[in-house]
């Protein structure tokens, strides 16, 4: 009579320990959203959902781009970036061992080593800003053809930017996506906030330093003459810029495609502002010596009134931008 009279309670347990298990095996989707959106749920109800809950989204300017078209809120997108920026994958169901217990993620598969076991390696999830980068390149090579579908995929990615800038504010990798973003809408302002971030945490940025002379270059050739009315002089931009380029020149390993680029620019501004033919000349003679076969090697030997070099000619089409 008493394993009768206790049967209800050790039946209520099994069932609570069932929930319990089923909750934390629970893996929310892109399609786990559809179907909360579809049933009526509100966003808050979603987002809290989203925050309490493993989770395993795509969040890729496509799928984003898709999940806008299907109307999810806004909140409820944000949230789900956020979580994909935060949360590890959970390890694929494969990985369970014969008593139903994930290996470890952090152990490394290695086929030559003592250890035995039908190990599967988690599912990797690619770094959000190499993303970015990623999606900004393709956004600008749309840009180039002219095809103006890259306005959203640009919006789309400055949504991201936004949404998961609060957990990236010290990440160098994201500013330089920011910095990046900022090229591609031609913002200058802001390509120079990034810039100066990149360089703070890293003020050996290559990339970074030859960016931000172009940006003082192109600063400098729009100034009049002469003209100190903004606090700085056509005089003062162009000194900035040669002494950020020369701090780029001076890193140890530079390619010699970046040197030859950065000579050739350093000719420009001998040029055009210093008023230096001789200084000029030198630069854009350098600018060959380093790279006789690159782009920059080209434009030195046209502005030097020589031949260019015979090879690799075909392969590219030199830009003095």
């Amino acid at each position: 009579m008493k394993f009768f009279r206790s049967l209800p309670l050790v039946l209520a347990l099994c069932l609570v320990l069932s929930a319990v298990t089923a909750s934390a095996e629970e893996i929310l989707t892109n399609r786990s959203v559809e179907r909360m959106v579809a049933a009526g749920l509100s966003p808050d109800i979603i987002t809290s959902k989203i925050t309490t809950t493993r989770t395993n989204f795509d969040v890729s300017i496509d799928s984003i781009l898709q999940l806008k078209k299907e109307g999810i809120h806004d909140d409820i997108i944000k949230a789900m970036v956020e979580s994909a920026g935060s949360q590890n994958i959970a390890p694929p169901q494969d990985n369970r061992d014969q008593s139903g217990q994930y290996y470890e993620p952090s152990r490394s598969y290695e086929p030559n080593s003592s250890y035995s076991g039908a190990y599967l390696p988690p599912q990797q999830k690619m770094d959000p800003n190499a993303k970015l980068l990623q999606d900004i390149e393709e956004a600008a090579a749309l840009k180039e053809k002219r095809d103006y579908t890259w306005k959203t995929k640009a919006h789309a990615i400055g949504a991201t930017l936004k949404t998961i800038y609060p957990s990236n504010t010290h990440n160098i990798k994201y500013w330089w996506a920011y910095t990046q973003y900022s090229l591609l809408v031609e913002k200058e302002s802001h390509q120079l906030k990034g810039i100066k971030k990149v360089l703070y945490f890293d003020a050996h940025h290559e990339d970074a330093l030859i960016l931000k002379g172009d940006i003082l270059f192109a600063q400098a050739k729009r100034l009049p003459p002469g003209d100190g009315s903004a606090g700085y002089s056509r005089e003062d931009m162009a000194d900035e810029a040669t002494k950020t380029y020369k701090t780029a020149l001076d890193l140890p390993n530079l390619p010699a495609a970046k040197k030859s680029k950065i000579y050739y620019h350093l000719g420009e501004l001998a040029k055009e502002i210093g008023m230096s033919t001789k200084r000029a000349e030198d630069y854009w003679q350098k600018a060959m010596d380093e790279d006789p076969q690159g782009q920059w090697a080209v434009l030195a030997a046209g502005k030097l009134g020589v031949m260019p070099p015979q090879s690799n000619q075909g392969q590219y089409e030199p830009s003095a931008n």
